[in-house]
C-alpha cells in the first residue's frame, strides 16, 4: 500500500511538473523564438509590408487595378479606365488576344496577355501599347521592377522599359504556390 502511495504521489507531481513546463514553453519560451511565423509587427522588413492600398510590398496580376487617377480593369479583350473625377468610363486599347491581368503602378499600366508565347506589354494613357518582352509564369511589381517567376523553375527581374536586370535559376523542382516579395521567392 505504501509503495502504491508513492508511485501516485510521483506520477502526480510528474504531471503537475509536466503541465507547468509545458505551459512555461508553449506562453514564454517559444514565442520569444522565431520559427515559421513571424507577425507583421515584429518583422525584420516590416516597413515594407502593408496592404495592397499602401504603396508598399508587392502585388500581383489582376483583371481589376486602382491606379494613379482611376480604376483600370479587363473587360472582354479590352483594357477599360474610369476616371475618378467623373467616373466616365472609356476604352483605353483593345487587343486581338485574351488579356490574362494588368499591373498597375502609378501612371505605368502594364498588360499581360497571350498569344502564341504570353507577353508583357505597356500601355501609355493615350492607348499606346508598346511590346516589352515574352515572359510565361507568375507576375508581379515590387518597387520598380517587375518580376516574373516561371515553372522552369526560374526567377526574372525586368525594369518598367522591359530590360531584363537578372535571371536566377530557383534550386526547386516543384513551385505549387509562391510569393515573391523583396527579392525573395516564397515558396
Amino acid at each position: 500500500m505504501k509503495k502504491k502511495t508513492r508511485l501516485l504521489i510521483a506520477v502526480f507531481f510528474t504531471l503537475v511538473f509536466m503541465i507547468i513546463f509545458m505551459t512555461v514553453l508553449i506562453f514564454f519560451i517559444l514565442p520569444k523564438f522565431d520559427f515559421m511565423y513571424i507577425s507583421a509587427d515584429k518583422h525584420w522588413q516590416k516597413e515594407k509590408i502593408g496592404d495592397g492600398n499602401e504603396k508598399t510590398g508587392g502585388t500581383e496580376i489582376e483583371k481589376v487595378k486602382q491606379g494613379a487617377n482611376g480604376m483600370y480593369f479587363v473587360y472582354k479583350d479590352k483594357l477599360m479606365y474610369m476616371d475618378e473625377a467623373d467616373e466616365q468610363v472609356r476604352e483605353m486599347c483593345k487587343l486581338q488576344s485574351k488579356i490574362l491581368g494588368i499591373l498597375v503602378k502609378d501612371n505605368n499600366i502594364f498588360l499581360f496577355k497571350r498569344d502564341d508565347v504570353e507577353g508583357t506589354y505597356k500601355v501609355d494613357l493615350s492607348g499606346k501599347i508598346v511590346k516589352l518582352f515574352n515572359a510565361s509564369g507568375t507576375a508581379s511589381i515590387e518597387g520598380e521592377n517587375i518580376y516574373i517567376l516561371d515553372g522552369e523553375p526560374s526567377l526574372r527581374k525586368y525594369d518598367f522599359n522591359g530590360r531584363k536586370i537578372f535571371e536566377n535559376k530557383v534550386k526547386s523542382d516543384f513551385i505549387s504556390s509562391s510569393t515573391i516579395f523583396d527579392n525573395y521567392i516564397f515558396l
